[in-house]
């Protein structure tokens, strides 16, 4: 049996390659965000009157909905997203006991948003894009 000769060695740089995931999970996350954003905008811009149908998402009124909307990338916890809104968002979004929920965010988190929704989920967004920033470098 043939014996090793010389000196076999191994090079990690996992901390270049943990800075490099880093990156690229932020950046594809900073991606879906905005594009999310855009998206759920797109589906409370339908005007009032008349008012909302429960399960649909809320038709614009004043604006501020629409206009205080943010959704962004979480700089603590990679692939995360925040969602910003106006106070009554949730209320919106939830229903209270004398509203039904008009929801406009949900369904999008959960992929129940029809036309222009991602083909997979949210994650598996994210992690397509943020392989494609691995690969460029």
């Amino acid at each position: 049996m043939p014996g090793i000769k010389g000196k076999l060695q191994a090079t990690f740089h996992t901390k270049e390659i943990e800075g490099r995931t880093k990156r690229a999970l932020y950046q594809a996350t900073r991606e879906v965000a905005a594009w999310l954003e855009n998206a759920i905008k797109t589906t409370i811009n339908d005007p009032y009157p008349p008012a909302s149908v429960p399960g649909q998402p809320p038709h614009r009124r004043t604006g501020n909905l629409h206009n205080n909307l943010r959704i962004t990338a979480d700089t603590t916890c990679a692939g995360a997203l925040n969602v910003w809104t106006v106070s009554y968002g949730p209320y919106l979004e939830g229903g209270t006991s004398k509203m039904l929920p008009r929801p406009f965010v949900a369904p999008f988190l959960l992929g129940r948003r029809g036309p222009g929704m991602l083909k997979v989920s949210i994650e598996q967004e994210i992690a397509r894009r943020a392989k494609k920033y691995m690969r460029s470098g």
